[in-house]
């Protein structure tokens, strides 16, 4: 039992050192030759504990807290990069279909928004849920990625 003491709270002090590591600060990647980058990063104005499953054509390829971002060497042709958050989120999953060209660089931007509903007849104050996952441009893209961090 002593040593289950000792044991917990060294335990903790470990796990919570890699909660808050974080990746590296942006920076510009690279486009491997023949291939596409793609950044996908999420800058929400509000930060939610929820954290949406990014895949790329079906395949789970990461988690995407807020305020990270991935640099991705795709090949051309079609892609379909979506966000699929937790259920007990009741954020729907979005996504968008992007036809990539080699040695072009794209920017995806994945987001999620709440709002106060209504106050009906009956009192109820729900909250209406949005998200996202779009093509932006360089310079909307610019505006957020120097303030993220790499999600790997």
């Amino acid at each position: 039992m002593r040593k289950l003491f000792v044991l917990v709270p060294a335990l903790l002090l470990a796990l919570s050192g890699c909660a808050t590591q974080g990746g590296a600060a942006f920076s510009e990647a690279r486009a491997e030759p023949g291939k596409a980058l793609v950044y996908v990063y999420r800058h929400d104005t509000v930060s939610q504990e929820w954290v949406p499953t990014v895949r790329i054509d079906g395949t789970p390829n990461f988690d995407l807290e807020n305020q990270r971002y991935a640099a991705l060497n795709l090949a051309p042709g079609k892609h379909v990069v979506r966000a699929l958050w937790p259920r007990r989120s009741d954020l729907a999953a979005a996504e968008t279909t992007l036809t990539l060209e080699p040695n072009q660089t794209y920017y995806v931007k994945v987001g999620s928004e709440t709002h106060d509903g209504e106050i009906g007849k009956a009192v109820v104050v729900y909250m209406n849920a949005k998200t996202s996952v779009r093509a932006v441009p360089r310079d909307e893209a610019m505006k957020s990625l120097p303030q993220t961090r790499s999600a790997f």
